[in-house]
């Protein structure tokens, strides 16, 4: 799980979804944020907001994990529908890792 020397995020984002879908999490959006510079590395914030049972986010968490690629959660909201259906609403802020291009 080495940094990489590019952000490829067409690919990471091909497998974030994958993994979405697996994990059955329906009505996802996600938007790139800006790169920020942490010494001779960069991370990207990707945000990530939808909905889905609390099971299905859950096994898109544990999915994540596994991923080849090094991440980490920045910020994690989840709020419950208050009319008991058992769905959550749910925003992530998702960071992945690259080398600083030179």
């Amino acid at each position: 799980r080495l940094v990489p020397e590019n952000q490829d995020l067409g690919a990471f984002l091909g497998k974030l979804s994958g993994e979405l879908e697996t994990a059955g999490m329906k009505d996802m959006d996600h938007k790139a944020l800006a790169t920020i510079a942490l010494g001779r590395i960069q991370k990207l914030p990707i945000e990530l907001r939808g909905a889905g049972s609390f099971e299905q986010f859950r096994t898109f968490l544990t999915r994540l994990e596994h991923l080849p690629r090094m991440s980490s959660i920045g910020r994690l909201n989840v709020e419950a529908d208050t009319d008991m259906t058992g769905r959550v609403s749910v925003e992530l802020l998702l960071y992945i890792y690259n080398t600083k291009p030179g």
